[in-house]
């Protein structure tokens, strides 16, 4: 099976033959995990990069990293880690429990970007932002973060997970979003053609709800097997507002 995660938090025990190990995935939105460093030259009050001090960074990746013990998941997928310095801040926190450690690093200052942290062995990081991706107008776009592309070999066996971030609906473009679900889904499928005898997860922060059309295109094919499908209403649902 396949997990895909309308939002952050949710956990994916994927299923496996029996003769395999059980393999969990989690998918942890940590909200804007910022470094000490003004990489974006705003970063005063109300400006979107924060700069915090080093026993701040310390402070705050000690708390994440408590809710990332209690997931007690082999592969954790991340979003919203700025630098390279604030996951390692994290990832050093776990004594060695996740040797891999991915950031999908998109290169703009004050970014927030998608990252793994995983036990196994890595095989092989893809990264996909490079790739155009069309809107349903026709217009080209890009993914807003990097689609990263992660394969470990865990208990013996290829485990290969995705974690994204599509677009947010605050300033909204359902078009890259869209755009950005069925690219996904082309470049999950290919990989597991490419590699039949692995498990592939798929999750992240998508910005969208079930039976939407970003989560449609994913779940059009049948490959991708949403883990909370079986739930409804707010029992799906894994961050509130307002």
């Amino acid at each position: 099976d396949a997990g895909l995660s309308p939002d952050a938090g949710r956990i994916a025990d994927a299923s496996v033959p029996d003769a395999a190990p059980r393999v969990r995935v989690a998918t942890f939105n940590v909200r804007r995990l910022f470094d000490t460093v003004c990489d974006s030259g705003a970063c005063g009050p109300g400006d979107f990069e924060e700069v915090v001090t080093p026993a701040e960074l310390e402070a705050r990746a000690t708390q994440l990293a408590g809710a990332i013990e209690g997931l007690k998941a082999n592969a954790v997928l991340l979003q919203e880690i700025e630098t390279e310095a604030a996951l390692e801040a994290l990832a050093s926190r776990f004594n060695r429990r996740y040797p891999v450690a991915i950031l999908g690093e998109i290169g703009v200052p004050g970014s927030v970007d998608v990252a793994v942290l995983a036990e196994g062995e890595l095989l092989e990081v893809r990264r996909h932002r490079a790739r155009p991706i069309v809107r349903p107008d026709g217009s080209e776009t890009r993914f807003a973060r990097e689609l990263l592309e992660v394969h470990l070999l865990l208990e013996g066996r290829r485990v290969v997970v995705f974690s994204a971030h599509f677009r947010s609906q605050r300033s909204d473009d359902a078009g890259r979003r869209l755009a950005e679900a069925q690219a996904a889904a082309e470049i999950v499928s290919a990989t597991e053609a490419e590699f039949p005898e692995a498990l592939v997860v798929f999750g992240g922060d998508l910005n969208d709800v079930p039976g939407s059309a970003t989560i449609d295109a994913l779940e059009a094919s049948g490959e991708l097997l949403r883990v909370a499908r079986e739930l409804s209403g707010d029992a799906a649902a894994t961050y509130f507002y307002n």
